[in-house]
């Protein structure tokens, strides 16, 4: 397991100045007609220690080596909203964590070249009546932008803001 600090460097070596590897490995993930460049790109880039990082923070799933002060996993944060929710609510509620899991895997495996990404075309016909899969895949587009702004913000941030912000936690 990778301490913070590590992860910090990883994001910063790799995604300073380097907005075109964030957009490409969006447009792969997210199945926008990537360019054989971008999957070049992607390909060539998450790999090994940087991988890792990346599928933590789109996927973290809690295991031995797991930071102790962070417990991060794919499932938790549900449980908010089951609490005192009706039957149909907390149906709702895990069959859209449960189909956001899957469309995550499959970005996932799209950064390793193994899937073509997620479809994002949305059929309100063939959706249940508690549109779990359009919550999922809405939910899914806005968890990938705002993990790769996070990656951006990291990584372009100087050393004086990184020691505000050490200063301010």
């Amino acid at each position: 397991m990778l301490k913070i600090e590590a992860k910090v460097k990883i994001i910063k070596d790799t995604f300073k100045d380097n907005d075109a590897l964030l957009l490409a490995m969006r447009n792969v993930m997210l199945n926008l007609d990537p360019t054989e460049d971008e999957k070049a790109l992607v390909k060539s880039q998450i790999k090994g220690d940087v991988k890792k990082v990346v599928f933590d923070y789109l996927l973290p799933q809690l295991t031995r080596d797991s930071d102790i002060t962070n417990p991060a996993d794919k499932w938790l944060g549900i449980e908010q909203a089951v609490f005192k929710a009706s039957k149909e609510q907390i149906t709702q509620v895990i069959n859209y964590k449960a189909r956001q899991i899957y469309l995550m895997e499959q970005a996932l495996l799209a950064l390793e070249g193994k899937s073509e990404g997620i479809d994002l075309e949305y059929d309100h016909a063939a959706d249940n009546e508690l549109a779990t899969e359009l919550l999922a895949r809405n939910q899914i587009i806005n968890h990938i932008h705002s993990t790769l702004n996070q990656f951006r913000a990291i990584a372009n941030q100087t050393d004086r803001q990184q020691t505000e912000q050490d200063q301010s936690i």
